[in-house]
């Protein structure tokens, strides 16, 4: 629209038209974000508010049933914390991730309940009323987290008729087919494509195209650099899983194994992989800024820059590097290497094991190790 203008408008007019044009682009933009931020927060703030009421109303009971007179005005203080608390850790543990898992929002619920009892005692007096509240908070926001996802819908209950996509060659393709067919006999794929390793380029757009909603990669005939590839870009989008015909097993983002329901989300592009990890690269920045001192006394100052780097979000504290891989799969430069062998197929396989299932504690262990061993990368 803005060459149009361009070309059949002169002065005044263009200048106007072009100013419109843009005003239109920018209102456009905004309206998308606002939608996609009012989405990402309506079903919080829906069961947010729900469980506020529900714990509103838990305590006006036991007021009544023990007797004790509580300060509201203090009290609404403290449930609105308790219920900040429990949707944190729900967000924490995929909770809104859609889809969502049952076994992912219990986890959620759960920790966020055990997190609650055990700074209890640390609050003041004014904010703390029983355990039992807690208790009785922790079963109604089960119930209701329950409720509102059956009526919004997106459960994952079980396994679902699928569009399956093998990434192979002809011969390893019918292979990885006869092979799910026997682990999996009473699955039922409305759809079996497949496509050969050299097409990868084009595999976002095959998924969108032909509504894909699972693709199990060859482990013998796909490289383990272009299987971390493909899964940087389709994470989040599909169920990715590889198949090893080599000793009869199918191996999800969880690890070795043939469960169909296995999630991309333990993968490390999964929204919760990388919002943990985010996580403990802001944790672990804060501390070493903290211990600055130490630090410098020992002769690793150098530390203390980097954790501004990676507090800052310039960097993050591991990563892997293998030749062959998207640089776009890796964005941010990283301080510890995750996986260093001089076998390049070992060090493919260690770096794919890395990614598919992502641990906070691994990068823990190797930021210390590098840390105390004064490694460099």
């Amino acid at each position: 629209m803005l060459i149009f203008a361009a070309k059949h408008f002169e002065g005044g007019q263009a200048t106007f038209f072009n100013w419109i044009i843009r005003l239109a682009i920018y209102a456009r933009a905004s309206l998308s974000i606002v939608r996609r931020i009012a989405s990402k927060l309506f079903l919080p703030t829906v069961e947010g508010a729900v469980l506020y009421s529900s714990l509103i109303f838990i305590l006006q009971q036991y007021s009544d049933y023990t007797g004790i007179v509580y300060d509201w005005g203090q009290a609404y203080n403290a449930l609105g914390l308790y219920t900040l608390i429990w949707l944190t850790f729900l967000w924490l543990f995929s909770g809104y991730d859609k889809p969502w898992v049952p076994r992912r929002v219990m986890k959620g619920i759960a920790f966020g309940t055990l997190a609650l009892l055990a700074v209890y005692g640390l609050f003041p007096e004014t904010m703390r009323f029983s355990r039992a509240i807690l208790l009785l908070g922790a079963g109604s926001f089960t119930l209701i987290v329950s409720i509102g996802r059956i009526i919004f819908g997106g459960w994952r209950l079980g396994r679902k008729t699928s569009n399956r996509l093998v990434v192979a060659n002809e011969v390893e393709s019918k292979s990885i087919f006869s092979l799910l067919d026997s682990l999996e006999p009473h699955f039922s794929s409305s759809s079996n494509q497949s496509i050969k390793p050299q097409e990868l380029d084009s595999l976002l757009d095959y998924i969108r195209i032909h509504k894909i909603d699972e693709v199990i990669f060859s482990g013998r005939d796909v490289a383990a650099s272009a299987i971390i590839t493909s899964l940087a870009s389709i994470s989040g989008t599909v169920v990715s899983r590889i198949a090893w015909t080599d000793d009869g097993s199918v191996m999800g983002s969880g690890g070795l194994g043939h469960d169909p329901v296995t999630e991309l989300d333990g993968a490390i592009y999964g929204p919760s992989a990388r919002r943990t990890k985010r996580l403990l690269d802001i944790s672990l920045s804060i501390a070493l800024i903290i211990l600055t001192p130490i630090l410098v006394l020992t002769g690793r100052w150098r530390w203390v820059l980097r954790s501004f780097s990676v507090g800052l979000g310039f960097k993050t504290w591991v990563g892997i590097n293998i030749p062959g891989t998207n640089k776009g799969a890796f964005s941010k430069p990283f301080i510890v290497l995750a996986v260093d062998y001089d076998d390049i197929r070992v060090r493919e396989r260690l770096s794919l094991s890395y990614a598919r299932q992502y641990h906070p504690f691994e990068d823990l262990k190797l930021v210390l190790n590098s840390l105390l061993l004064q490694n460099e990368n």
